[in-house]
């Protein structure tokens, strides 16, 4: 059985004004109840629910909120009343108390559509709701923030409590007008489209109520709205107002898993448990954030478990080299299938590449031409690029590619552009284009493409895109024949700390694509990041965001084809955090031995060296991204890299 920690470990995120936890669909279910016979994870919801809810409180945040679906059982069905206060002991035992509840349709009933066989709110469900907790919606001021919570379930029902909600929220956002507001409801306006069908889809709002609360949301400049019912995550922005769907901690819907170019988890999708946790958001003067954080499925909490690290997001570590390289696209579409509880097929995006990003506080995005032209990708970059993360277009730069890009480019979304010359060749007419993109203020960054790279194993030779160092103080020298100043190039990563030393005036990117070679991965991610840490001009871009299962090469990914973190994704958000984290500023000892400016030093230890004495050390195990004290050397894990901040004094 999975063990989740009763902490989360909190010591790399900046100080917030107001911080809260929401917990969405936790859908207690007894585990002997009759509905457990159709999906067996159905009797493992309840003690899920009661580690997540568990660890959520263990989070110490002031506000507490549950986003509905408190039961696996529904209104007017047998024993539900009992179920529903017997979940609410639970919850409350637990610790998440006390908490704000938001009205689900497992809690008051469905919104009405006569597609469907659900169970649509009634007069009497809100009774008994109301009897137990007062009001479906309410405001709480925290001061720097605003929570309102909606009853979704009632808009388009044409009871009495709709039209009682509407006048009291227009009334409400008029007198909190020009303060920052977080709505929080149930059920989500849309999924990818504000105009999407609403009859026969089940996980959206009606259209008209659904305009009616997103014209409300935006002239009164909401910035957040949250929403569960979905149990996948989505995010979407109409207007200014960010939108997000929540996860749930017991269980995912198994018709997303059509998203995926993948097969199925357990239970035709339904047990896809590294997608199950709960949201952690913290409001500070400059940000709002939300986030993540995974229960795995865990069905106990211990107080003796390793910590899981919570991390920066993206454009929240000001010196952060991580970026990535777009080996595929950052967004896909598709239409869910018309499978139950639906009757249409239901538009979605796949946003999980997008908020991986964020998770793992990238500082920039290596991009395609195409991809800016792209509708479909332009919300995802945006929302990076609003994160402060840099947006890196490159393209190949051959004669038809040149005329096309001006007038095809959106060039307010890029901050810096990439050209690769097909045989490192300098053209009159690339040395024009590169003057051109100077003169709109753009920074260039300068690769080859070689074709006939040897591989070693292979039948064909493969494109090499990157110097090499001995390549660099040539290609400095043709450049400056040609009237160029070169501030930046892309080098192979076996030359990261050698043409860093010996080229100090450049920045420098290494494209590591995450494929197959002797030196383990995990151990290729760390020591590139480490080198970072050392030479200041150093970006390191990895790739595939996603691992590619069906090609001529073996790519791991820094997620697996289901979207889920793998080591990997843990190695890279734990070491951008340790390294580039204000309060690390560090400065250079070796590679492999980087000491910050506050005298901590951190020793990465390769997989099979022999660890030193780490008693009372702080041990972080990267490729499971948690934290530990340490009691002794003979305490250390064997097979992962390891990086110990070590509380001896720092080595001369």
């Amino acid at each position: 059985m999975n063990r989740l920690s009763t902490s989360f470990d909190l010591r790399f995120l900046k100080e917030a004004d107001v911080d809260f936890v929401i917990v969405s669909d936790s859908h207690d279910c007894p585990p002997n109840h009759a509905a457990v016979g159709e999906f067996p994870s159905r009797a493992k919801q309840r003690t899920r629910a009661d580690a997540a809810f568990r660890a959520a409180a263990g989070m110490g945040a002031r506000y507490l909120f549950h986003l509905g679906d408190l039961v696996q059982l529904y209104p007017g069905a047998p024993g539900f009343e009992v179920a529903f206060e017997r979940a609410l002991v639970r919850m409350e035992k637990s610790g998440f108390s006390p908490c704000v509840l938001v009205p689900g349709n497992h809690d008051v009933g469905d919104k009405p559509d006569a597609t469907m066989p659900t169970h649509p709110v009634t007069d009497e469900a809100l009774a008994f709701f109301h009897h137990r907790f007062g009001p479906s919606y309410r405001s709480i001021d925290a001061g720097k923030v605003v929570f309102i919570t909606l009853n979704s379930q009632v808009m388009g029902s044409g009871l009495a409590e709709e039209a009682r909600q509407h006048a009291w929220l227009v009334k409400e956002l008029g007198r909190h007008r020009g303060r920052r507001i977080i709505v929080l409801l149930h059920l989500p306006p849309y999924i990818k489209e504000s105009g999407e069908p609403a009859t026969g889809h089940y996980d959206n709002l009606d259209r008209p109520s659904r305009r009616a609360l997103l014209a409300l949301l935006e002239k009164a400049g909401v910035a957040l709205l949250v929403a569960g019912h979905v149990h996948h995550r989505f995010e979407n922005r109409f207007g200014g107002v960010r939108l997000v769907t929540a996860p749930s901690p017991a269980f995912t819907r198994p018709g997303y898993g059509h998203l995926f170019a993948s097969p199925p988890r357990s239970e035709r999708g339904r047990d896809d448990r590294p997608k199950l946790g709960f949201l952690y958001g913290r409001v500070r003067k400059e940000r709002l954030d939300l986030h993540f954080l995974r229960t795995d499925g865990a069905q106990q909490t211990v107080a003796d478990a390793p910590s899981t690290v919570v991390t920066p997001l993206a454009g929240d570590l000001a010196r952060s080299p991580l970026g990535i390289d777009l080996l595929s696209p950052l967004s896909n579409s598709c239409e869910l299938p018309a499978v139950f509880p639906a009757i249409i097929r239901q538009p979605a995006r796949n946003d999980y590449p997008l908020l991986a990003c964020e998770e793992l506080g990238i500082g920039q995005l290596r991009v395609t031409v195409e991809d800016l032209r792209d509708p479909g990708q332009r919300m995802a970059l945006e929302r990076l690029r609003s994160l402060g993360v840099r947006i890196v277009a490159w393209q190949l730069a051959c004669e038809e590619a040149l005329e096309e890009a001006a007038e095809t480019i959106p060039w307010e979304l890029v901050d810096e552009w990439g050209l690769c010359l097909p045989g490192g060749v300098l053209t009159r007419e690339i040395v024009a284009y590169a003057r051109k993109l100077g003169e709109r203020g753009l920074p260039v960054s300068w690769s080859p493409v070689f074709p006939f790279e040897p591989a070693s194993g292979k039948q064909h030779p493969r494109p090499r895109m990157a110097f090499r160092c001995e390549e660099i103080a040539p290609f400095l020298d043709l450049a400056a024949g040609a009237g160029l100043t070169v501030s930046r190039l892309v080098v192979v990563p076996q030359a990261a700390g050698k043409a860093a030393s010996a080229f100090p005036q450049l920045g420098l990117d290494v494209l590591l694509h995450l494929g197959e070679g002797s030196e383990p991965l995990a151990d290729r991610v760390a020591s590139l990041l480490l080198q970072a840490a050392c030479f200041p001009g150093l970006r390191i871009y990895l790739g595939p965001l996603v691992e590619l299962d069906r090609t001529m090469d073996c790519y791991s990914g820094l997620l697996d084809p289901l979207q889920n973190p793998t080591p990997l994704f843990h190695v890279a958000r734990m070491l951008n955090a340790i390294l580039f984290s204000d309060d690390a500023a560090a400065e250079a000892i070796s590679p492999f031995r980087v000491r910050s400016a506050s005298g901590k030093e951190w020793r990465y230890i390769p997989r099979g060296a022999e660890a030193p004495d780490a008693a009372g050390a702080t041990l972080y195990r990267l490729q499971s991204g948690s934290v530990e004290t340490m009691a002794g050397a003979d305490t250390l894990y064997a097979g992962e890299p390891l990086l110990i901040e070590t509380t001896s004094d720092p080595l001369s």
